[in-house]
């Protein structure tokens, strides 16, 4: 059986939020080739418990490590798609901060919450991947 451990807790913050962070390691494999991490959340009364599986994590590192070792144009790569990334989620939520929201219908709310969850999930998967060869990142690797 797998071991999780508590790496972070986040108070006063709400699941669904969380949530969205936490879909990044499932873009992982598609992002940059890498194995899927075991990540999870608990919460409690609006308090998060984020839960990594230590050994996954070392996988993806190591995974990345041996892919930008072999080909320093993956780290480009990565970093390239990172701005790219944050430009998109950048235009797309200034365009709803100046939209008028009261006029939207229900469909269009949920419809425009999934794509921010979506560009949110891809943000952080790419952004977390830069830290991941730092790793550390997470000090028990």
């Amino acid at each position: 059986m797998s071991s999780f451990h508590i790496v972070a807790k986040d108070f006063h913050s709400p699941l669904i939020r969380n949530e969205i962070w936490t879909n990044f390691a499932y873009l992982w494999p598609e992002l940059a080739d890498v194995p899927q991490p075991m990540i999870g959340i608990a919460s409690r009364k609006n308090v998060i418990s984020y839960l990594i599986n230590l050994e996954s994590w070392k996988a993806c590192k190591l995974a990345l490590q041996k892919r930008i070792e072999a080909d320093s144009g993956v780290l480009k790569d990565l970093m390239d798609r990172s701005e790219v990334y944050g430009a998109e989620m950048n235009a797309f939520t200034e365009s709803i901060w100046l939209s008028d929201l009261s006029s939207w219908s229900a469909e269009q709310l949920v419809e425009a919450y999934e794509h921010f969850s979506v560009l949110q999930s891809r943000q952080y998967g790419i952004g977390a991947l830069l830290p991941l060869m730092d790793i550390g990142g997470v000090s028990y690797l």
